[in-house]
């Protein structure tokens, strides 16, 4: 009898909510190129939806060091879904995409699908794209 026991449990727990969705994540990387600085400080946010990328409020904010003329982003445990990118090379290392005073940005920035903005940001119907469980790629170049 503990012999079915066993098996029936482990079985049981394939239809617990979330048990199978553990395996249904997907792992995102992006590799960003175009930057001239080889330890060059990457900003990357991560948007779920439009109302985020309007109000820049990124679903995962990410920060790394580029050595070389590219670099691989991985973020794991993404849900499947519809997503954006905005990210800037931070030349001076202080958290914020700098512009001057026309408000034309210094640093060097870019948007999923290499996307363009027209006096601001790509609008998120441009960027979007979409992320399926299991692997996925992104390339982007920095403008």
């Amino acid at each position: 009898m503990k012999h079915l026991i066993l098996p029936a449990l482990a079985a049981a727990s394939l239809f617990v909510p979330g048990a199978a969705a553990r395996g249904d994540t997907a792992r995102l990387t992006i590799t960003v190129h175009g930057y001239s600085d080889a330890n060059a400080v990457i900003e990357l946010g991560l948007f779920a939806d439009q109302a985020g990328w309007d109000e820049d409020r990124a679903l995962r904010d990410i920060r790394v060091v580029a050595d070389g003329s590219s670099v691989d982003i991985v973020i794991e445990d993404v849900e499947p879904g519809v997503y954006g990118i905005k990210l800037f090379h931070d030349a001076d290392n202080d958290g914020e995409l700098d512009f001057n005073r026309f408000g034309i940005p210094q640093e060097d920035y870019a948007f999923s699908n290499n996307a363009r903005g027209r006096f601001g940001p790509a609008r998120w119907e441009n960027a979007r794209f979409t992320v399926e469980a299991g692997e996925n790629s992104h390339r982007i170049e920095l403008n």
